[in-house]
């Protein structure tokens, strides 16, 4: 998606990571520029995309 960082890129996450606790998932949860809500996942439950988060934070190079 348009401005979406790639998982691979630990330098475009860096400002996201930066924010308070929850200021990601939250951003997902309630859509944020052109990410939709809940990245179109309209089913996912707050745990579920809470559970994405984590794993997609965990997947950047260390």
């Amino acid at each position: 998606m348009r401005n979406a960082p790639r998982l691979t890129d630990k330098a475009a996450w860096a400002p996201r990571l930066a924010q308070p606790p929850g200021t990601l998932t939250a951003h997902v949860i309630k859509g944020l520029g052109w990410m939709p809500p809940r990245g179109t996942c309209s089913a996912c439950s707050d745990e579920e995309i809470q559970a994405a988060v984590d794993y997609m934070v965990s997947r950047l190079p260390k």
